[in-house]
């Protein structure tokens, strides 16, 4: 009989029973409060719905298991918060642009006050070029010759969390720079 309550108390237990009114449930209880989550990581309203059916969807197809867990409402927003970011990283890949491909027919607006794109890539270099020596061959590395960076670690003999490290502090080292030229540009 205590079970029985449980199960009529937890719609994430009954889901291992094949119970979609079960999903319903959670569907209708959870999904105003994990769509805001999502929406903190992702913009788009229409794309954050997506993730959020995607994530019901993981969670019927992994009902069994997610019946069994401790802890299912946190897998549900654990996998909510993964698809998320899946979806951030596909779409930074895909509007990345390389510098060297960057064209001012391809950046139509992008440069005001008389600065073009030649004169960008010579501000970003001039960044570089004041990295220390191991910053600087690894960024050009990542960024000049496209390794990733495992190739990189093993081109320069060192870790991978010492390559992540560098390109991080390279790139911010870089952004200190192009911010403070771009103050100097605007006085």
């Amino acid at each position: 009989m205590a079970q029985k309550k449980i199960y009529n108390d937890d719609p994430f237990r009954l889901l291992g029973l094949d119970h979609q009114p079960a999903l319903d449930s959670i569907i209708e209880r959870y999904s105003t409060e994990l769509l805001a989550y999502i929406r903190n990581i992702i913009i788009d309203p229409e794309l954050a719905k997506e993730i959020l059916f995607d994530a019901y969807q993981k969670l019927w197809e992994n009902r069994k298991a997610i019946a069994a867990m401790e802890r299912p409402l946190a897998w549900l927003y654990k996998c909510a918060r993964f698809q998320s970011l899946n979806v951030l990283k596909r779409e930074k890949r895909r509007f990345t642009i390389g510098l060297d491909q960057l064209t001012p027919s391809q950046a139509p607006g992008i440069m005001e006050n008389d600065i073009d794109i030649k004169e960008l890539k010579k501000e970003i270099q001039a960044a570089v070029n004041r990295l220390p020596p191991q910053m600087q061959l690894v960024y050009r590395l990542s960024r000049e010759e496209g390794l990733n960076r495992k190739q990189i670690a093993e081109k320069c003999k060192v870790s991978e969390s010492t390559v992540k490290n560098l390109i991080t502090g390279s790139l911010k080292q870089i952004r200190k720079f192009m911010n403070s030229r771009i103050k100097l540009l605007l006085l």
